[in-house]
């Protein structure tokens, strides 16, 4: 583990107090007591925990009071009211950093859960969440704090740790301790997959995180900026397969529309005279003035075609950034594909080809 990283966090919990994709079965949820072995380094995330539509909550992630997070600075400016209901709703948006492990469940049960799934579990403190808060931590810092006082490898990674849930509700309170087992971990539980931490702790979007300041502090609506392909290739069943822009016929219900003609029409009069009996040829033009020159007729051209439309290259690049892209598992083969947010244009997966159409496609 990288100890200096974990003392910089220790240090942040202990000068303050402060959902998940993982299945259940993977996750150790403190709940009474636990011993438990901290594999690998940790990582850590922001937590708003938000109201937003129908009376609901949500989480936001972001980097914290010193990032450009609008909820913190509008959590720090409602702090600063003399409005007591202000004060009271800036601590409610008040982000807690929350932090992710990788561990190994030390309970006999857990033993065998590890050796038939070959996997670590996550450490959280509850069912829904993912990691665990402050308080935890800096108990589990504490621990290591007093072995390194002591002279002792203080590497959570080297030594097993006991982690306790006491109380309920607003009175629930989480604490840590050494065991005293330092045995050193074994070549099959040193190959046991572990889960993606920087995943799990991954901010939100720049544009989730705006849009639910503005709903916060303006009243605006939210908008689902989720995408799921396989709800898209649902609702946009039948429609072109690049959108058309507005104004513009798809190109295989373009009607063809002849160019006009100064000569007057007859029902008995077609191109082919020998073909129509008795057709009478319509009168010639009258001469031009000499006075005053005709102009050739202009010549007509074809309507402006718009720019074909170019899919989206959807094939994940180094340059990812969760604030300008987001990543999503195509639905016909599950290769990870990488889109741009906001981006209208369609979608294509770089590896099977399938093409859907973009969430923020006109309607």
């Amino acid at each position: 583990m990288d100890m200096n990283r974990f003392k910089d966090a220790y240090g942040r919990v202990s000068s303050r107090q402060n959902f998940s994709s993982v299945d259940i079965s993977e996750k150790l949820v403190v709940r009474n007591s636990h011993t438990i072995r901290i594999i690998g380094d940790f990582e850590s995330a922001w937590e708003h925990f938000v109201p937003v539509e129908g009376g609901q909550y949500r989480p936001v992630y972001c980097d914290g009071p010193n990032s450009d997070c609008p909820i913190c600075k509008y959590a720090a400016e409602l702090a600063l009211s003399d409005n007591e209901e202000d004060k009271k709703f800036a601590e409610s948006l008040r982000a807690s950093e929350r932090f992710y492990f990788n561990v190994l469940d030390r309970s006999e049960e857990g033993k065998i859960w590890h050796q038939v799934h070959k996997k670590t579990k996550i450490l959280t403190q509850n069912e829904k969440g993912a990691n665990i808060g402050g308080m935890l931590f800096q108990a589990i810092g504490a621990v290591c704090n007093m072995l390194e006082a002591q002279g002792q490898d203080p590497d959570p990674n080297n030594f097993d740790i006991f982690v306790q849930r006491t109380g309920k509700n607003l009175s629930t309170r989480y604490s840590a301790s050494y065991s005293g087992i330092r045995t050193p971990l074994t070549e099959e539980e040193k190959a046991y997959e572990q889960h993606d931490l920087k995943a799990l702790a991954r901010r939100t979007s720049s544009m989730e995180v705006e849009a639910i300041f503005n709903y916060l502090k303006h009243g605006t609506p939210l908008v689902d900026t989720t995408f799921n392909p396989e709800q898209y290739e649902k609702e946009n069943a039948g429609q072109p397969s690049v959108p058309v822009p507005d104004g513009v016929q798809p190109a295989q219900e373009q009607q063809h529309i002849p160019p006009t003609s100064n000569e007057p029409k007859s029902d008995s009069y077609t191109t082919d005279q020998n073909t129509v009996p008795n057709a009478v040829p319509p009168p010639p033009p009258p001469p031009p003035s000499p006075e005053k020159p005709v102009e050739p007729p202009p010549t007509l051209q074809p309507p402006a075609q718009p720019a074909p439309a170019i899919p989206q290259k959807s094939k994940p690049t180094d340059d990812f950034d969760p604030s300008k892209h987001y990543k999503v598992p195509c639905s016909n083969c599950g290769a990870e594909m990488m889109i741009v947010l906001n981006d209208p244009e369609n979608i294509i997966c770089w590896k099977c080809g399938k093409e859907f159409r973009s969430p923020w496609a006109k309607k």
